[in-house]
This record gives C-alpha cells, sequence and structure tokens, in this order.
C-alpha cells in the first residue's frame, strides 16, 4: 500500500521523466508541459493519488508497469 510520501516521490519522478512541471494552488494539483501547453491539456485534481493514476494512464499507457494499489 502507498503512503502519501511514496505518492508524491514518484508523481516527481514521472514527471520529471516527461519534462513536466508540478503547480499545487487552492485548485489542487496541476500537473503540464509548460513548453508545449498548447499541444497537452493540463492534469488537474484535488489530490496526488488522482494526479498520479491520471497520468500514468495519459503519459505511460505504453510502458509495462500498471499503479492498482491507487
Amino acid at each position: 500500500m502507498f503512503n502519501e510520501t511514496k505518492v508524491w516521490n514518484l508523481l516527481y519522478e514521472l514527471v520529471g521523466y516527461k519534462h513536466m512541471t508540478i503547480i499545487i494552488d487552492e485548485d489542487g494539483i496541476t500537473i503540464a508541459d509548460l513548453n508545449d501547453i498548447e499541444n497537452n491539456t493540463p492534469i488537474v485534481a484535488e489530490t496526488p493519488e488522482v494526479v498520479l493514476q491520471v497520468l500514468v494512464h495519459e503519459h505511460f499507457s505504453d510502458y509495462p508497469f500498471d499503479i492498482t494499489e491507487l
């Protein structure tokens, strides 16, 4: 089972791998490629777990792993 620290660490690693940015504000957590914002829709969610699930689904679906714990 993932704890909050492990979720954030994995989120930072995957976002860094894709050269994206994490923005945390009153709307929640936003992940986006700020250099190519016109072509990519930002991921916005209230919790890091949901952002991580969407990030893996949208940007890592071709990779041989799955995050079923979340």
